[in-house]
């Protein structure tokens, strides 16, 4: 019994790494997370002039790709390029209404109608952090408004 509890306890001291000695020479941060924060949305980026009323659908894809589609695109491309014509969104001040942020939003029933502009440049809604996907760039509208519509209200 005794010789266990010196194999165990030996086993237990020599299995552990040492705690990292303290150095006064400044390191960058290279932690996946440092990595991960770098903004790659374009913030030169300026909107068009025109502004629009979309009445957009949500596609639900395993990705973190643009998943917002108009109805006129739906039907003109459901046979052929219908990936590349989904646009992201983003609401220009934090106060408005975003789908992205809400729970209770059902893809599968639920609409919105956005009122705004796209910008000049395919590219990410402000702010995108990189993540470890890449992320292929798209059409951005950033609205002004928006309505939630259920599914039944439509018909």
């Amino acid at each position: 019994m005794k010789y266990v509890l010196i194999i165990i306890l030996f086993s237990g001291f020599t299995c552990t790494k040492p705690f990292p000695r303290q150095s006064n020479s400044t390191k960058t941060n290279t932690s996946p997370i440092a990595i991960y924060r770098k903004v790659i949305s374009d913030s030169s980026n300026t909107l068009e002039n025109v502004e629009k009323i979309l009445k957009l659908q949500y596609t639900l894809w395993g990705c973190a790709c643009a998943n917002w589609i108009s109805f006129e695109d739906v039907r003109k491309y459901k046979d052929s390029g219908f990936s590349k014509h989904h646009i992201f969104i983003e609401p220009a001040s934090p106060e408005l209404y975003n789908p992205a942020s809400d729970t209770t939003f059902d893809v599968f029933k639920e609409q919105i109608t956005v009122t705004g502009k796209f910008y000049v440049k395919d590219d990410y809604p402000h702010p995108t952090f990189q993540m470890e996907e890449q992320i292929e760039k798209a059409r951005v509208f950033q609205y002004t408004k928006i309505k939630r519509i259920k599914e039944n209200a439509t018909k």
